[in-house]
């Protein structure tokens, strides 16, 4: 299956491509032994990621990725990574390891538990924020280079998830956050809609929801003891359906993304924070960017 996958790789940068995100690559190495893991909800279930993120040997998956295929042209390669330790960096970026840079999450998910549960509210500081954005911009650049973001398409929007105060979420703050992406030692990425200070939804009931994790935590708290308004308050604060819902171009009926109803709900602001409305606003957040 490698093999194959290496042939597919080869064959789209043999047509020219420029190189590839890979997603989620820190799991490609499970753990054999297919241990029970310990009970840690009510659902009686128990979370992977001891068995199956940053195991010992994935290493050797790497080398021979880099060997059949990067090596071979001149590209480059940005790996989603969660939770790499620092002392695993090197597996990933540097002179040693397999991507030009990564994604990293040390300063991403302050807001949600180690087993990525969005209950209950997390209680982060701004202080603790700062010291794991440091702490990963000083790690990484020992070795290699990293690829900065606020947003992506897992994630809240960046308004909602780094400004706790919703009289705050607005376009001075979105400024704030562009400013502090575009001054960090690394490439920085912007997801669609960040460039106009897009937040989050707000959808009642979780019917409305098309992503399976929002279903699946919303599930989990209740399981857990939490009221229906209050898991939805979780998945309304954490659903990736935030920065999945579609672009807000302009103010018409569908946001300018199409002529026919799309298969999300447009984002219930679109009428006021839209491409058309800041393109020509000298002081808007997309001047700004």
């Amino acid at each position: 299956m490698r093999k194959d996958i290496y042939k597919m790789i080869n064959w789209w940068l043999d047509k020219g491509i420029s190189g590839f995100r890979v997603d989620a690559i820190n799991f490609i190495k499970k753990d054999q032994r297919w241990c029970d893991g310990e009970v840690d909800g009510a659902d009686g279930l128990s979370a992977c990621f001891q068995f199956c993120r940053n195991k010992e040997g994935i290493e050797d998956f790497f080398h021979e990725l880099r060997e059949e295929t990067f090596d071979r042209h001149q590209c480059m390669t940005v790996a989603e990574a969660v939770d790499v330790p620092c002392d695993q960096l090197e597996t990933f970026i540097g002179k040693t390891g397999c991507f030009s840079m990564m994604f990293d999450f040390m300063y991403s998910n302050l807001d949600i538990t180690k087993n990525e549960e969005w209950f209950p509210d997390q209680d982060w500081s701004i202080k603790a924020y700062k010291d794991a954005l440091f702490a990963s911009q000083i790690e990484i650049n020992k070795l290699g280079w990293a690829g900065a973001f606020h947003e992506n398409h897992d994630m809240p929007r960046s308004l909602n998830r780094l400004v706790k105060n919703p009289a705050d979420r607005n376009g001075k703050a979105a400024k704030l956050l562009g400013s502090l992406l575009m001054f960090l030692k690394s490439t920085p990425y912007i997801y669609a809609g960040e460039e106009i200070g897009m937040i989050n939804n707000e959808r009642s009931p979780i019917d409305e929801f098309d992503d399976i994790s929002s279903h699946n935590q919303y599930t989990r708290a209740l399981e857990e003891g939490y009221s229906k308004e209050e898991a939805l308050h979780f998945v309304n604060r954490r659903s990736r359906d935030n920065t999945r819902s579609p672009m807000c171009w302009n103010s018409s009926e569908y946001g300018g993304f199409s002529d026919v109803k799309p298969w999300l709900a447009l984002n219930e602001h679109a009428s006021e924070i839209n491409v058309e409305k800041q393109i020509n606003d000298p002081d808007s957040v997309l001047s700004f960017y």
